[in-house]
């Protein structure tokens, strides 16, 4: 099967989120950074208002340098979160602003991935290939940090099915 496509980068988010959504580590690190630790500088903060109003000024300025700290943490962990994905989505999947048009094979015994004028990988069975999809994105994960994002839009319901037996037949037993 060989399938031409663009992403969008509403397709590019939709696949980071699938992706991450695969191990529990990766949903713990993302809400570590992105949940909790925003969620302690404001903490920090109310806390750091309620001891000095109630003048107990020796908790106000250890709390003060605390969430300093962790406000700016945050801050600079979601804005950089946020500049490299478009930054990233930019670099592979766009060209001077246009679109890039991406082809992908899917063959019993590879897996060919062509970006013109960027990349082209081609993927054995032999390697720990696995296949994850939602209503928004099907992504055929190559390696750690490595994954081909193909809208589902682009695919039907018998293409996506063939796809999974493809994996499955082919896969590396661990």
């Amino acid at each position: 099967m060989i399938f031409s496509y663009t992403v969008t980068f509403a397709d590019f988010k939709a696949a980071n989120r699938l992706y991450r959504s695969l191990r529990l580590t990766r949903r713990l690190n993302f809400a570590l950074w992105f949940i909790i630790l925003p969620l302690l500088a404001i903490a920090g903060s109310i806390l750091f208002l309620v001891f000095d109003m109630s003048k107990l000024t020796e908790y106000a300025a250890i709390l003060f340098g605390i969430e300093c700290g962790l406000s700016v943490l945050s801050g600079y962990s979601i804005f950089c979160y946020f500049y490299k994905t478009r930054q990233a989505y930019k670099q592979v999947f766009t060209d001077s602003g246009k679109e890039r048009i991406i082809e992908l094979e899917v063959a019993e015994e590879s897996v060919r991935t062509l970006v013109p004028g960027v990349s082209e990988g081609k993927y054995f069975w032999n390697q720990n290939i696995d296949v994850a999809h939602d209503e928004q994105a099907l992504i055929l994960v190559m390696a750690k940090g490595r994954f081909t994002t193909i809208p589902t839009r682009y695919l039907t319901q018998a293409q996506i099915d063939e796809i999974q037996a493809i994996v499955n037949r082919n896969k590396v037993k661990k």
